[in-house]
């Protein structure tokens, strides 16, 4: 299992609102991650942690690109810094 992966066993809260089509998570609130890659992308999305995953409506946490790391070459510290931001781990 990679550590990208390993973020969806985990539980975490939310340190600030996000809101993106109608759809909210909302600070404090435990919430669970599923993370998507590309060929040059990655996505975290966010859901209810009393939620099923298959069920529950996902919020977009973070969405990045190549272009967004130096180098355009993946690192973990840069990626953790940025979902870490956002969120926190329980």
């Amino acid at each position: 299992m990679t550590a990208l992966k390993s973020l969806e066993k985990r539980d975490f809260l939310m340190k600030i609102n996000v809101s993106i089509g109608g759809r909210v998570l909302k600070k404090n609130q435990k919430i669970r991650l599923v993370v998507t890659q590309g060929d040059g992308w990655i996505k975290v999305e966010g859901y209810l942690a009393g939620i099923g995953k298959l069920k529950a409506d996902r919020v977009r946490l973070l969405y990045l690109f190549e272009e967004d790391f130096p180098e355009e070459k993946f690192s973990m510290k840069l990626f953790e810094d940025k979902l870490f931001s956002i969120i926190k781990e329980i």
